[in-house]
């Protein structure tokens, strides 16, 4: 039988060329400042911490399921993040934290384009 689940790290989730769709039945972005910042507080505490040396910092940002809306779940080693072609994927668990790392991205690229 093949796992049911697959580590990925985010950056690979969002270098692949996928398309990320919020399904009707998920609820809408709705966390507040209070929430972003402890994400944001937990990821850097976890880039403070101490790491063998050649090793990075490891945070574990807990499970995003995605649905295939084309196959159903997702039940495959190689799942559809490892296929060169263009993906939609329907975000079924994990929706506030991807938002609010996807604001945290454009926020940083923002930043590096305004130096």
């Amino acid at each position: 039988m093949l796992p049911l689940t697959q580590g990925v790290r985010v950056g690979q989730l969002f270098a692949n060329p996928n398309v990320i769709d919020t399904p009707p039945y998920q609820r809408t972005f709705a966390w507040e400042v209070s929430e972003a910042g402890k994400l944001l507080d937990n990821i850097l505490g976890a880039m403070d911490e101490e790491v063998e040396p050649g090793e990075e910092p490891d945070y574990f940002l807990a499970h995003l399921l995605f649905i295939d809306p084309d196959r159903g779940a997702a039940r495959r080693s190689g799942w559809p993040l490892s296929r060169p072609a263009m993906k939609t994927l329907h975000v079924v668990d994990g929706l506030q934290r991807l938002t609010t790392l996807t604001i945290l991205f454009c926020v940083l690229r923002d930043l590096d384009l305004a130096e």
